[in-house]
């Protein structure tokens, strides 16, 4: 008996050191898992934000501005898994920084400052507007609420492969593919709203604690994103019409009118379509001017441009090019007799807005056409061709059109008188 006594204590302790080295590699090969998933989880969570933050950053780098860094950093405030975010100028200054106090608490506790180091991770996402690159987005990221739920998936897979072994496989599989899912469907997400810049997206709901705050983070970052996204393409409209557009008579400047010449001009010759030219230059104008004063002069403008963008197609440019100089481009006017009617209705239009003068010299306009391709087909010469016209009709005494040195007067503008 004792023997075999000994024998079976002999065994007993084979069998408990087995088991005891058993379950320690089980914890240890979990505790190892843990930590790579957790790294790994950290490393793309840390990123997913960068890109996220980056991607709303541009307006606040362009313009330096702090108040929109701080109100789109305020997303990730009461994030735990994130430690600090930084928006850096291309310089490496710091335009706003945020560092998030319950982290900084968490580290004060030795182990789960530990974890909190074991788990940081870096990332670094340039923002860009278009080949420039503005600044960069820091985000410093540690995955604790990974770390506690891991040390629970450890104990719990002790006890299960101590009592359920063979179920072990299964339930393990279960656990990974219900914490994975959610992530894996708010980072297919994340992804989406990179390659669409659709930031009405949202993300449903979660059955997981975590999971769902860091949703309605996410949720909460694409609606500040959305609303900027929103005031970014106002300011570029204000900025194009501030760009392309007379701040005075709301027609289209000089920058505008020769963008779509060149645009016409670029074409091949066979694609080109046909387009007349029409250089104008009010008569008496300067004398308006110093007799009744350059508020009297601007209100003639406003009401004259108005009466000529209502004589010409939406297709055609109005612009002004200078103070009393105007190139009006006409699409599609195949000859001569076409561009000369437009003319003469821009000389009516002209008249008419002399009802705003009382008591002064009554403005006419003198202009000259020049054809394409007939004049020429290229831009300077064209423009060179409507100016000495534009001249010639002027030195005719005004109130004209001219072609080639060939003067016309409308009757209805016969009895303007000059000055």
């Amino acid at each position: 008996m004792k023997h075999a006594d000994a024998i079976s204590q002999r065994i007993s302790r084979v069998l408990a050191i087995g088991a005891t080295m058993v379950v320690s590699l089980c914890m240890l090969i979990v505790l190892a898992v843990t930590i790579y998933i957790g790294r790994q989880s950290t490393t793309a969570r840390a990123q997913s934000t960068a890109q996220l933050v980056a991607s709303s950053a541009e307006y606040a780098l362009s313009f330096r501005d702090t108040r929109r860094g701080n109100e789109l950093l305020g997303v990730f405030a009461n994030v735990p898994e994130v430690i600090e975010i930084r928006v850096k100028l291309e310089n490496g200054e710091t335009l706003v920084a945020l560092t998030n106090a319950n982290a900084s608490r968490e580290a004060l506790v030795w182990w789960r400052g530990v974890l909190q180091t074991l788990f940081k991770a870096t990332a670094v996402e340039p923002v860009t507007s278009a080949s420039d690159v503005l600044g960069y987005v820091e985000v410093t990221a540690s995955e604790t609420s990974a770390v506690r739920m891991g040390a629970t998936l450890a104990i719990v897979s002790i006890a299960l492969v101590l009592l359920f072994a063979a179920m072990g496989g299964p339930v393990a599989r279960w656990l990974g593919t219900r914490l994975s899912s959610p992530l894996a469907a708010l980072s297919s997400a994340i992804r989406e709203v990179r390659r669409t810049r659709d930031y009405s997206l949202r993300m449903p709901t979660s059955e997981l604690a975590e999971v769902q705050r860091l949703t309605e983070d996410f949720n909460a970052l694409l609606e500040v994103i959305q609303s900027q996204s929103g005031e970014l393409r106002e300011f570029n409209q204000k900025l194009a019409k501030l760009a392309f557009y007379d701040n005075l008579t709301g027609a289209a400047n000089r920058a505008l009118v020769l963008d779509r010449l060149n645009q016409l001009l670029a074409s091949r010759r066979d694609e080109a379509p046909r387009f007349a030219l029409l250089a104008i230059d009010l008569d008496r104008f300067k004398q308006l001017n110093d007799r009744l004063g350059h508020d009297q002069g601007d209100k003639f403008l406003q009401v004259m441009t108005k009466n000529c963008l209502a004589e010409v197609r939406p297709s055609d440019t109005f612009a002004r090019i200078g103070g009393d100089e105007f190139l009006v481009l006409l699409h599609g006017v195949r000859d001569l007799a076409g561009a000369r009617i437009v003319a003469e209705r821009l000389l009516l239009a002209v008249q008419a807005a002399n009802s705003t003068v009382s008591n002064g010299p009554q403005c006419s306009a003198s202009i000259g056409l020049a054809i394409y391709p007939t004049d020429s087909t290229q831009l300077d010469e064209l423009l060179r061709f409507a100016d000495r016209a534009m001249y010639a009709a002027k030195a005719s005494g005004g109130n004209r059109v001219s072609y080639d040195g060939r003067t016309s007067v409308t009757r209805e503008n016969s009895h303007l008188r000059s000055d």
